[in-house]
């Protein structure tokens, strides 16, 4: 089977999670013995700028220096049996492209369907670039799947030139299938066990991923003040892809902002939860909640909300709460101190209750196991997407 994969996203986007994913599709396919080709354009997620000759550098691009910003100039590396073409556009940011950079990354979309002969299209994010490329596509011959991770994609046209629909969970199934009639196939992750799975690291920080509102912010900032001031041995340490460390800590008093670690991004999902005992995921609005799974893979037991995606990422481990209310309507504001004492009596009871603790560490191992095995998860891959190349 060929497949070519299309993102105005860079397939290896440090902070983007559903980056993430669709790259492990294209490797998992690669591995399974199918020929797979991606094109991608310099799109970062949260970065207004970025240094492109360091990021081919890392992926082992001679003379990365010629490919500035801008550029448009094409860049090629192979990432795990992956052939990516890395177009050099004139910025970062996902708003208002430029319209000649658009233009290079449709003539390569031409050269690539011409030189490859795709059987499947798969293309993932909400871009006027690659709709069209899905159209391109279509009209030659390929079945296109559109990845679906996330939340703002209510409108069926964004689907026109789309065969299938591959959504990230059955919560996010349910709410577009409830929302715009959209029909899909959930395959979870899929999670690459290499950039996961850690040999040993010092697992002594309570850690959240990514500082912004919509992850729950305003929660942990809370939380911060109260661990503080009763609890400073529970360290904890917030992971920066997206969100910043100047934000949160302008929610926090100044002593807790000194008290505070901040850390990232990081390539790896591993190089962070190595320092991780225990995560905190208090999401106001979450498709899956794949750092649950990612944690959870390492035998590291989640405290996340009771709504949307996270639930079923934890899959019966960890503690489940809810958040405050008036976060639903003001995500920026830290809640007073009585509405967070549920959070932090979850967090002291897990951290000081070492037999508690490993039941929690062991229960996540086992369920891991099951669901996100690298077999378990490269036979799911490989066979959905061997069925819509040949037409079922």
């Amino acid at each position: 089977m060929r497949a070519l994969f299309f993102s105005w996203n860079a397939l290896n986007d440090p902070g983007s999670g559903a980056a993430r994913s669709f790259r492990t599709l294209g490797s998992m396919l690669s591995e399974a013995g199918h020929e797979v080709v991606a094109l991608c354009a310099s799109g970062f997620e949260g970065l207004q700028t970025v240094d492109l000759a360091a990021h081919l550098g890392e992926h082992g691009v001679t003379s990365p220096g010629r490919f500035m910003v801008g550029s448009r100039n094409l860049a090629r590396y192979t990432w795990k049996g992956v052939d990516v073409n890395f177009l050099c556009t004139s910025t970062a940011k996902f708003q208002d492209p430029n319209p000649a950079d658009v233009g290079a990354f449709h003539a390569h979309v031409h050269r690539l369907i011409r030189e490859h002969r795709p059987q499947i299209a798969v293309c993932y994010g909400l871009h006027r670039s690659t709709h069209e490329a899905m159209r391109l596509a279509r009209k030659a011959g390929a079945r296109s799947i559109y990845n679906l991770y996330n939340f703002g994609y209510e409108k069926r046209q964004y689907f026109e030139h789309v065969d299938r629909v591959l959504i990230d969970s059955a919560f996010l199934a349910m709410y577009y299938q409830h929302t715009i009639g959209l029909r899909s196939f959930v395959l979870s992750g899929p999670f690459e066990p290499e950039d996961i799975l850690f040999d040993e690291g010092p697992r002594d920080r309570l850690v959240f991923v990514n500082p912004s509102p919509r992850k729950g912010s305003a929660l942990v900032a809370t939380l911060a003040d109260m661990l503080r001031e009763r609890r400073p041995d529970i360290k904890l340490l917030l992971i920066c892809s997206f969100g910043s460390a100047e934000e949160f800590t302008a929610k926090v008093r100044p002593e807790t902002a000194a008290w505070l670690e901040f850390a990232g991004p990081f390539l790896q999902p591993k190089d962070y939860l190595r320092s991780a005992r225990i995560l905190i995921v208090p999401s106001l609005a979450e498709a899956l909640g794949r750092v649950c799974i990612e944690a959870m893979m390492n035998g590291i037991p989640s405290i996340g909300v009771d709504h949307g995606g996270v639930p079923e990422a934890m899959a019966g481990t960890g503690v489940n709460l809810p958040v405050p209310k008036r976060l639903a309507h003001d995500p920026e504001t830290p809640p007073p101190i009585e509405e967070a004492e549920n959070w932090y009596e979850a967090i002291v009871k897990m951290w000081d209750d070492p037999a508690g603790y490993d039941e929690h560490s062991r229960r996540c191992l086992q369920v891991a196991e099951t669901k996100f095995s690298s077999e378990a998860q490269r036979n799911r891959v490989a066979s959905y997407f061997e069925a819509v190349a040949a037409g079922k």
